[in-house]
């Protein structure tokens, strides 16, 4: 099994943007994005060089754990209850969006291809600190 801690605020890939150059289009993946991805790959490369995780084969499960701030601006009842999971975050960034950062980065360190992925699993919730993500990767037997 493959576990990584990613901490502060989830960043998601949208769909591409694109601009004009020339009359030409030109799309691109925004910079934050780039930076995250290169983040959770980093950190994926230094987590499987210094561990016995070798670079999984055959069919993989992804399971992401997202923790998101509770907002400072809400009541205490409404915290304590996004606190203890009674609300669910429901805000941006999108689970599948977060999900697409996360098998970019792993995809060639991790595991081969993320054609392996036969099982993804997304959980968002409230934290009142300490936001971020923690991955989970295994083969499935």
């Amino acid at each position: 099994m493959f576990e990584l801690r990613i901490c502060g605020e989830p960043v998601s890939k949208c769909s591409p943007n694109t601009n004009d150059v020339n009359g030409a289009h030109r799309l691109y993946t925004a910079l934050d994005v780039e930076a995250y991805e290169k983040l959770i790959r980093k950190r994926a490369e230094d987590e499987v060089r210094c561990s016995d995780v070798v670079r999984m084969k055959s069919a993989v499960k992804i399971c992401i754990c997202v923790f998101q701030k509770i907002p400072d601006y809400l009541s205490e009842d409404v915290k304590l209850d996004m606190a203890d999971g009674t609300i669910r975050t429901c805000i941006r960034p999108d689970a599948d969006e977060i999900a697409r950062v996360v098998m970019d980065a792993l995809n060639g360190t991790v595991y081969a291809d993320d054609s392996q992925i036969c099982s993804l699993t997304v959980n968002k919730w409230y934290v009142r600190s300490d936001p971020g993500l923690n991955i989970y990767v295994s083969e499935i037997a």
